[in-house]
């Protein structure tokens, strides 16, 4: 139980880096401390809910299969990046005339995804939960023997 508190904690912490990273480009050049503060509580939530509808279904596919790294944790944040910044494009992104234009944007979305997706996996790997995985798993195969 103290393993799932500290890994949803973890949840819950990991998307302030994109929503802090946001606010920044949000603010523009009038930057100051209130409103780098608002901002970032403004786009909280919907940073939350992306690591939550993006992030967590392919960790516990990961997680069946036994797969959980940080690698395959960063390459699955970068994709759901990458989708999540689509999404509302309607994927224009996948049109030849559009790869011609600016990729700074899907790219920051990408790596936020992955840089999140990394902060999640820390969390799950010192919350104790990996190792949980992997005494269940030996008991799993313990029993099929």
């Amino acid at each position: 139980m103290e393993n799932n508190r500290k890994f949803g904690f973890g949840i819950l912490v990991a998307p302030i880096l994109p929503a802090v990273v946001l606010s920044i480009g949000a603010m523009g050049s009038y930057a100051n401390v209130s409103s780098a503060i608002s901002y970032t509580i403004l786009f909280y939530p919907p940073c939350l809910l992306a690591t939550a509808l993006a992030g967590l279904p392919p960790l516990y596919l990961l997680k069946r299969f036994g797969l959980v790294r940080w690698w395959s944790a960063s390459i699955c944040g970068f994709i759901g990046g990458a989708v999540l910044y689509q999404a509302p494009h309607g994927f224009r992104i996948l049109a030849l005339k559009v790869l011609r234009s600016n990729l700074a944007e899907p790219l920051l979305f990408a790596s936020l995804g992955a840089a999140t997706a990394f902060l999640v996996w820390l969390f799950w790997k010192f919350s104790g939960a990996q190792q949980v995985t992997q005494d269940r798993r030996a008991e799993d195969s313990a029993r099929l023997s």
